[in-house]
C-alpha cells in the first residue's frame, strides 16, 4: 500500500503547529541549492538546470533573478505553481512578451503582481484596470492614476523652453542723395533726403 507522504507532513505540521509557510521558510534556510540559486555570481548552466528543481523554492528564486535568461522566464511563466509565476509577474526584467502571457492568468495573484511590477507595459496594466475581478482593477488602476499623477508632475515642474532670440529693431539712417550727381534734378529736389531701414 502507497503512503501519502504529503498528507502524512502536512498532518504531522498541523500537530506541531508549524505552518505550510513556517516550513517553506525553513526549506530555504537549509537548503544549499536555495542559497546557490540566489547566489548573483551563479553561471547560466546551473541556472538552467535549478530552474527545472523539484522544490518550489528553488524556481521561485530563479523566476525573481533580474539576469534569469528569456527562455527560462517564459518557461516558468507557466509553472503549475502560482507562487512561481508570480515571482515572474514581479521580476524587474519581465519583457513585454512575458507579460502578455501572463496577464491573462487565471490567479489575481499573478494579475496584480504584474500591474505593480514597474516593468509592465502601460497598455497592458490599462488591460488589467479593466479586469472583472475588482480586486485586480483596483491595484491596476492605482497604478495607472499614480503614473498619471507623476506624468502630470513633470510637465508642471519642467522649465519653459526659451523662444528664439528678439531680432534687433530697424533702425533708419539718412543715405546721402544721389540725385545730386544726376543732372536735370533741381535743388529743391536735392534738399530731400531718403531713409532706408538699416539693420544691424
Amino acid at each position: 500500500m502507497a503512503h501519502d507522504t504529503g498528507s502524512w507532513s502536512r498532518a504531522f505540521m498541523a500537530s506541531t503547529g508549524m505552518s505550510l509557510s513556517q516550513n517553506a521558510d525553513n526549506q530555504r534556510a537549509t537548503s544549499p541549492e536555495w542559497h546557490e540559486a540566489i547566489n548573483p555570481d551563479l553561471d547560466r548552466a546551473r541556472l538552467m538546470e535549478l530552474a527545472t528543481s523539484r522544490s518550489t523554492a528553488i524556481r521561485e528564486a530563479i523566476a525573481s533573478r533580474s539576469d534569469c535568461p528569456l527562455g527560462v522566464l517564459a518557461a516558468l511563466a507557466h509553472d503549475h505553481r502560482t507562487s512561481v509565476r508570480c515571482e515572474v509577474a514581479a521580476n524587474p526584467s519581465m519583457p513585454r512578451a512575458i507579460a502578455e502571457v501572463l496577464m491573462r492568468d487565471r490567479d489575481a495573484s499573478v494579475l496584480k503582481a504584474i500591474a505593480r511590477n514597474d516593468a509592465a507595459p502601460q497598455d497592458v496594466v490599462a488591460f488589467l484596470a479593466a479586469h472583472r475581478k475588482e480586486d485586480v482593477r483596483r491595484v491596476a488602476s492605482k497604478r495607472r492614476t499614480a503614473e498619471e499623477a507623476a506624468e502630470t508632475l513633470t510637465h508642471l515642474t519642467m522649465p519653459e523652453p526659451e523662444g528664439r532670440p528678439e531680432r534687433p529693431a530697424a533702425t533708419f539712417a539718412p543715405r546721402p542723395d544721389v540725385r545730386a550727381t544726376v543732372p536735370g534734378v533741381s535743388a529743391g529736389a536735392r534738399r530731400s533726403t531718403s531713409f532706408l531701414p538699416v539693420t544691424r
